[in-house]
C-alpha cells in the first residue's frame, strides 16, 4: 500500500479553511439602514408626534439644535419595510395631524440604505 505525499495532506486542510468562506448564503445578509426623524426647520410650526417602524412604536426625544429627534439603526434582511409618522403641524389658525405612511425596498445587493423622515418629506439618501 502507498502513502500519500506529506506535503499533500496540509495542503488539503488549508485548501478547505479557505473555501468556506466561499459558500455564504445570500439569505443570510444583512443590510444596515438608518432612519433619522427629524422635526424641519419651519420655526417649530410642524413637529413629528409618533412614528412607527414595522408596527413598533419609536421613541421620539426632544428636539436637539439640529432637529433630530431620534437615529435609528437596524439590520435588515431583503424585503420591504414600513415606516408610520404623524406631523402635527400648525399654522397659526388651524392645528392638523397628518398621517403619513411610506414603504421602503431592502435589496440583497445593498449594503446601507440611509432614510431621512423631516416633517412629511420622506427622502432615501
Amino acid at each position: 500500500m502507498r502513502k500519500a505525499p506529506f506535503f499533500f495532506i496540509p495542503l488539503l486542510f488549508v485548501s478547505h479553511i479557505f473555501a468556506l468562506p466561499m459558500y455564504e448564503p445570500v439569505a443570510l445578509k444583512k443590510t444596515l439602514v438608518q432612519i433619522t426623524f427629524k422635526d424641519p426647520d419651519d420655526g417649530g410650526n410642524t413637529v413629528l408626534e409618533s412614528a412607527f417602524f414595522e408596527n413598533q412604536r419609536i421613541r421620539l426625544r426632544p428636539r436637539s439644535p439640529n432637529g433630530v429627534r431620534s437615529i435609528l439603526h437596524k439590520k435588515l434582511s431583503p424585503g420591504t419595510y414600513k415606516v408610520e409618522w404623524t406631523v402635527e403641524t400648525d399654522l397659526r389658525t388651524l392645528s392638523e395631524r397628518v398621517p403619513r405612511r411610506e414603504t421602503f425596498l431592502v435589496r440583497p445587493e445593498d449594503v446601507w440604505i440611509n432614510i431621512l423622515i423631516e416633517g412629511k418629506e420622506f427622502i432615501l439618501l
